[in-house]
């Protein structure tokens, strides 16, 4: 399968970073959050709708630009020199574009047809300025540029043409004399054709127009642009995953719209991406790989469904497409890569765990300290419930257990929090990751004044597994988890930090497995006391 690069070539817009977490907005609306902000340049706006994507925009404006080239003796050169900003490398395309219009024209006056011209340059032909009177050179490497809110990738091009000499100067076709052909010879030519001068869209009406002149030494080309141009795209998307497949390609029209279509596609793709916590710059690296995609892995399946086609306008313009289909899962678009990812408590306490997982999730950590619960809370937490088997009174009696625990296990130490970690991954509680989690723990004003800390896993049962010594680090507590549960944090001094002891087990194994069934509410806020399995 050839590189889905081909899905992204036409735009690569760069936009500020994504917070990795996100609670009740879908993935389809913060993807499309991004392309409005694009859209308003245009009057467009996206939506999502009954199961559908609608992408509409409106074109206009009215913009004057000249362009200028100096010319001796009928010898044009133009050099971007340093290309610093956005704006600059804009400029120098704009002015290769229009360059090449002068390096065409030459051609033409000298015999050749446009078709000849276009299959020269799109062949491996390298012009260079003694045999054929013109000169394309890279004067440096690929550069990205930015905006506000999009980027362009373009290499520094510097153009020569002779316009006497000017020739294709083929080994299989025939070399046309070169005429006396002068700088106004060029701006006759072109001026007089009206397919350069202007184009109309399919109401006729003028979406832009150009006029070249020279005087002293100079050549300028105007351009006006007087584009008008309504839109309307949809797509369809279940539940944050879209599908999208191209129609039978007939004509240049269908092409055309099509190919539009895709740079839209490319443009959801990307945000996907960027959304479950994706660079720019690893986006990129990412799309000149040689990759194959598929949906069970990556969240993104990619499919050609024929061979690549071409369409011609008429008037020279031609569009080439392959078919294709693609089926985005906002929610699992990846690049099938580890990311590491530092998530912060659902309270914002300034407590926090990093870990390395598959790339394209999405992730909620709630880390809540049992220890200091209220009785409001717990009486809240029992209206919640519901439940006759969890009333004010037993939930009571739970949290004491816990607490007992903790001390015990806390020995000559001091039992500081009575942590329970857990996350959910997509909506899926997640207990393990490879190479575990990265704990980082605020010391607050509480927990001042101790030698040394260490948090103390509590299973089920009552028992405890090793202690896992923490560092301190400025204002901070970091050690590494190998799960995520109910965890102790001790304090002790240096006369107590060796003398902790492992409880014995005692006769609750039934009231901790009770406790298992309040997990669900702690994703969503209450207060729960519960032991999750290792």
């Amino acid at each position: 399968m050839k590189k889905l690069k081909l899905l992204i070539i036409m735009v690569m817009v760069l936009i500020l970073p994504f917070q990795t977490v996100f609670a009740a907005t879908t993935k389809t609306e913060k993807v499309l959050e991004k392309i409005n902000e694009i859209l308003e340049n245009v009057n467009g706006k996206a939506t999502y709708e009954d199961d559908e994507i609608k992408i509409s925009y409106k074109a206009s404006s009215s913009n004057v630009s000249v362009f200028s080239y100096q010319y001796n003796e009928n010898l044009i050169e133009y050099n971007p020199g340093e290309i610093n900003d956005y704006d600059e490398a804009a400029n120098a395309l704009s002015n290769v574009l229009f360059i090449n219009n002068l390096l065409q024209a030459s051609l033409e006056l000298h015999g050749y047809s446009k078709d000849e011209i276009s299959a020269y340059f799109t062949s491996d032909n390298t012009p260079t300025l003694d045999i054929n009177g013109f000169e394309i050179e890279t004067i440096g490497e690929k550069q990205t540029f930015e905006s506000e809110s999009s980027s362009m990738e373009m290499t520094p091009m510097r153009v020569k043409i002779d316009i006497t000499k000017a020739n294709l100067n083929s080994a299989t076709d025939p070399v046309f004399e070169p005429q006396n052909t002068t700088i106004q010879d060029i701006a006759d030519y072109l001026n007089n054709d009206e397919k350069y001068t202007k184009y109309f869209d399919e109401e006729d009406n003028l979406i832009f127009e150009k006029r070249v002149s020279f005087d002293d030494e100079n050549i300028e080309i105007e351009y006006t642009d007087y584009s008008y141009t309504a839109y309307d795209y949809s797509f369809e998307c279940i539940d944050d995953v879209l599908y999208y497949e191209t129609p039978e390609l007939d004509d240049y029209d269908v092409v055309e719209y099509e190919s539009s279509k895709m740079f839209l596609v490319s443009l959801m793709l990307q945000y996907s991406l960027q959304v479950n916590g994706y660079t720019n710059d690893e986006i990129k690296e990412f799309f000149d790989k040689d990759i194959n995609l598929s949906f069970e892995e990556n969240g993104i399946e990619y499919k050609e469904l024929g061979d690549e086609k071409s369409f011609s306008d008429g008037e020279g313009g031609t569009i080439t497409l392959s078919p294709f289909s693609i089926r985005l899962d906002f929610n699992r678009a990846n690049m099938g890569e580890d990311k590491t990812y530092t998530i912060e408590s659902a309270l914002k306490d300034d407590n926090s765990i990093s870990f390395n997982a598959k790339a394209g999730k999405t992730y909620q950590f709630d880390m809540r300290d049992r220890l200091s619960i209220t009785d409001d809370q717990l009486q809240q937490l029992a209206n919640d419930l519901n439940d006759p088997e969890y009333t004010f009174e037993k939930l009571k009696t739970m949290l004491n257990n816990l607490i007992e625990y903790g001390r015990v296990a806390a020995g000559d130490g001091k039992l500081l929090k009575l942590y329970e970690l857990y996350l959910h991954e997509n909506g899926t509680e997640i207990h393990e990751v490879d190479n575990g989690f990265k704990i980082k723990i605020k010391i607050t004003d509480d927990m001042k004044g101790y030698d040394s800390y260490k948090l103390v896993f509590i299973d089920e049962d009552g028992k405890t597994e090793e202690p896992i010594q923490l560092t301190i680090n400025g204002e901070y507590l970091e050690g590494t988890l190998p799960h995520l549960s109910m965890y102790a944090l001790i304090g002790n001094t240096n006369s107590s930090q060796n003398n902790t002891s492992n409880p014995q087990t005692g006769d609750n194994i039934i009231f901790y497995i009770s406790m298992l069934g309040l997990s669900i509410v702690g994703f969503v806020g209450c207060f729960v006391f519960v032991k999750k399995n290792n």
